[in-house]
């Protein structure tokens, strides 16, 4: 049974993986928002969008700070930290859901996470 669960934990990464690498490409409004916002953070500017505007329009500032974070310490562009959060996100949810549901629900849930069409929003704003 041990194998099994192993070779269902693969199958769901690579689930993860193939959906996050389907919308890479595809980009929403929110996360040119994000985007603006940490790379001004990571070059100093302040949590801004416009230079000397103090307003936020982020509406999930540790995002933002994570993917500045990442960006200045590793010079990785902000859409391709973006989309590994997401992608990463989305394995640890259907991860999470296997690991603490049990019998047939345990087998199930994960996959039809996977199979939610509202994937698509969290992967591409990375949300």
């Amino acid at each position: 049974m041990k194998s099994v669960s192993i070779l269902y934990v693969i199958l769901l990464a690579i689930l993860s993986i193939t959906i996050s690498t389907a919308y890479w490409c595809n980009q929403q409004d929110d996360a040119y928002i994000f985007y603006v916002y940490a790379d001004n953070i990571a070059h100093g500017k302040g949590y801004v969008f416009n230079d000397g505007e103090r307003i936020n329009a982020t509406s999930s500032p540790i995002y933002t700070l994570l993917l500045a974070a990442i960006h200045r310490c590793t010079g990785i562009s902000l859409p391709v930290i973006g989309h590994s959060i997401g992608g990463t996100g989305l394995f640890a949810t259907v991860l999470f859901v296997f690991m603490t549901l049990s019998g047939i629900k345990r087998w199930i849930i994960p996959l039809l996470i996977l199979a939610n069409p509202l994937i698509y929003t969290a992967i591409v704003t990375g949300k």
